[in-house]
């Protein structure tokens, strides 16, 4: 049986706190209510009669207001029960992300120093409401510390999410969000830290510099993932990016395998790589349909190939526009591949692009009724080419 809580529901909420002895005198709180572990549950939310707990706050948050929590530890030994839903359009702001903590229940045998606890309970910290922006705080522990089950837009800013079997689930349709100087973290296992499931539409998630250990994972065939100066682990289950969406752009980042198999795996849609590192398992970039558009990114450090390519179109450059891309296998030898162009894919364009310390030539190379290897270089599969182009500096 599932030790998971009964969902404590807070949108349209009406109850109020107790004020002044409850003798029917209510004092208007600040501007934003404030909780901090100095507070009780019985204070107005005020700067000086704050809340103790979060869900207190958010039980009189009225929609457009802001949450303020003092530096602290926030959990059940305090009144937290969690899987909180906030009124729209509400802030939840801590005052700093390494001391401000919303903490998941413990075990039953108590706090063991460097032992996670997400495993031991299905609590999920929030509900993503219709509108709502997190800030300067961390989540510690939870089996989920955001889960998405209605169309929402969220924005996370200063966040850590750590210590869990999924830091984000969007589960529901129509849901943006937006994720800024903030860090995910899960346990090792078979969740990963971004999860957009493929019944979900209308999906966008935008990552500037974010650090994702764990994987993202997006299955909605319109989804749309942008990632910018950001850096992504995988792990032994999960690559840094697992993607069966409409459209994936990464600018300036650094993407890497971990222990999976792949560091991207595409399974459709549109990728755009500019200015990054990808560094591979046994591939740095694995695509099965869609197109490829790569400029100024490395794939390196992969044990079989660099970019394997099924089906589609792939640009590594063209006749007028530098590729300047460079496939660097793990060994630096001739015992892997920088390129396997399968039977699906278009003729592949490539300029200035190096496999292994090599540009090759200018020209056309099409194999026939036999494959063609370039050892470190590339693999074309019978009746494909690939087409080089040699694009003056400017």
């Amino acid at each position: 049986m599932s030790n998971r809580p009964l969902k404590f529901s807070l949108l349209g909420a009406t109850a109020v706190a107790c004020l002044v002895g409850c003798s029917g005198a209510t004092a208007e709180p600040a501007p934003g209510l404030l909780v901090s572990p100095r507070g009780l549950d019985s204070n107005a939310g005020s700067e000086s009669a704050p809340f103790r707990s979060l869900k207190q706050a958010l039980l009189v948050a009225k929609p457009g207001d802001t949450v303020r929590l003092e530096n602290g530890t926030y959990d059940a030994a305090d009144g937290e029960t969690w899987d909180y839903a906030a009124a729209a359009g509400v802030t939840i702001s801590g005052e700093s992300a390494e001391q401000t903590l919303l903490q998941a229940p413990l075990p039953d045998g108590g706090f063991v120093p460097d032992m996670p606890v997400a495993a031991e309970s299905q609590v999920i910290a929030l509900q993503a409401s219709s509108k709502l922006t997190l800030q300067n705080l961390s989540l510690v522990g939870f089996y989920q510390g955001l889960e998405f089950t209605a169309p929402a837009q969220v924005a996370l800013r200063h966040v850590v999410i750590r210590d869990g079997i999924t830091a984000l689930q969007i589960l529901a349709s129509d849901c943006q969000v937006e994720l800024e100087d903030t860090t995910l973290s899960i346990l090792e296992g078979e969740g990963s830290a971004l999860k957009l499931i493929d019944t979900s539409q209308g999906g966008q998630i935008s990552l500037k510099r974010a650090t994702v250990t764990g994987g993202v994972f997006v299955a909605g065939a319109d989804a749309k993932l942008s990632i910018d100066d950001s850096t992504l682990d995988g792990n032994s289950k999960n690559a840094a990016v697992n993607f069966a969406g409409a459209t994936l752009e990464i600018a300036g980042s650094r993407l890497r395998s971990a222990a999976a198999p792949y560091a991207i795996s595409m399974h459709g849609g549109a990728l755009s790589l500019e200015g990054t590192s990808v560094e591979g398992g046994n591939y740095a970039l694995y695509q099965l349909g869609g197109s490829s558009k790569l400029r100024n990114t490395q794939l390196l450090n992969y044990a079989s190939i660099g970019l394997y390519f099924a089906a589609g179109n792939l640009d590594l450059g063209t006749a007028i526009e530098a590729g300047n891309n460079s496939l660097t296998d793990r060994g630096g030898g001739t015992e892997a591949l920088g390129i396997y162009v399968d039977t699906g894919t278009a003729p592949v364009t490539s300029s200035n692009t190096s496999f292994d310390g090599v540009v090759p030539p200018a020209g056309t190379v099409q194999a026939g009724v036999d494959e063609i290897v370039a050892p470190g270089e590339y693999f074309i599969t019978p009746g494909q080419s690939m087409q080089f182009f040699d694009v003056p500096a400017r």
